[in-house]
């Protein structure tokens, strides 16, 4: 077997910014194969604003948003789940308030995968994923919202793209893509995302309760 070759590429990723990307490979369909992966992924200087935002102290002001309710077969485990999620609002609320105010595109995408990660209703899921959600998930699942969602994409339900792509949610998906974080902070669709998400989740989860979680 031949060694594998090194060299830089540049490639236009998925949030549409050029990057000279370093690959390895062995033949023309390996060079082919790793320009493919790299076109989804996210550039140096975007994952750099991510970074960035991540660490970030941005302050105790949350964006204002509902919760659904949780879906779990033991009170006790639904308390636990909520208690999680609630705090780590503490720490995305923040920086889901500060990316409504930034007109930038990575910013939208990075507040929908955020909304998206609260959106999840599956108690096991928030006792499983607690203390997950870093940088990396973070960047995949804005890496999957920029490129067209599909359900044919090999994804794990440990983030939250994956786990309303393993649902075959599409509606939700697409839902989710549509969001301007700018407009909903003004109250101008805060009644229909809500009306809307209420509605999604009852179907998605099977559960008649349009309550709010606290």
């Amino acid at each position: 077997m031949p060694s594998p070759m090194h060299r830089n590429i540049d490639v236009t990723m998925v949030c549409g910014h050029k990057d000279n990307a370093p690959v390895s490979y062995r033949g023309s369909r390996q060079l082919l194969d790793e320009r493919l992966n790299l076109k989804k992924m996210l550039c140096h200087e975007c994952m750099g604003s991510l970074s960035t935002w991540y660490s970030t102290d941005f302050g105790q002001l949350a964006y204002p948003m509902d919760f659904p309710i949780m879906a779990g077969s033991s009170p006790a485990q639904t308390k636990f789940a909520t208690d999680v999620r609630r705090d780590e609002f503490k720490k995305f609320g923040p920086i889901m308030l500060a990316l409504s105010k930034d007109p930038s595109e990575l910013a939208k995408f990075a507040w929908r995968a955020i909304y998206m990660r609260f959106m999840v209703t599956n108690v096991r899921y928030w006792l499983d994923g607690r203390n997950r959600f870093n940088v990396h998930l973070w960047a995949t699942d804005i890496q999957r919202l920029m490129k067209a969602p599909g359900i044919s994409d090999v994804v794990s339900a440990e983030t939250p793209y994956g786990w309303f792509a393993k649902g075959r949610n599409r509606d939700a998906l697409g839902y989710i893509i549509g969001i301007n974080p700018a407009c909903d902070l003004q109250g101008k669709n805060l009644p229909l995302m809500h009306l809307w998400t209420a509605e999604m989740f009852r179907q998605s989860v099977s559960t008649g309760d349009e309550r709010k979680a606290s």
